[in-house]
């Protein structure tokens, strides 16, 4: 979360390479989905002047969007489904302006 104003927070999201998932963690093999060619594209959210990188979009033969929830410290996710209940996202998927990495 950032701070954009008092009592205003964006939720933004953070990677890191890991070498393996932590332990108990669910992952997806979606090799099926993207074993061509891949774009990534990131999501951006305005609120109040301030412009927070929110999101990610993986485009292959299929499309996955993730961004922050609407929840604090969860993720919404549109294009796969899974056994996990998902979060909303924390603005309409439609609010998110996506641009070139």
């Amino acid at each position: 979360m950032h701070d954009v104003l008092p009592k205003l927070q964006v939720g933004v999201l953070n990677f890191e390479l890991l070498s393996s998932p932590p332990t108990g963690e669910e992952t997806l093999n979606l090799d099926d989905r993207f074993s061509g060619e891949l774009s990534i594209l990131k999501l951006t959210i305005s609120e109040s002047g301030v412009i927070a990188d929110s999101g990610i979009v993986l485009k292959g033969k299929d499309e996955i969007a993730i961004v922050a929830g609407g929840f604090p410290l969860t993720l919404a996710l549109r294009g796969i489904e899974f056994d996990s209940p998902a979060s909303d996202p924390e603005y309409p998927w439609d609010d998110y302006e996506r641009s070139a990495l």
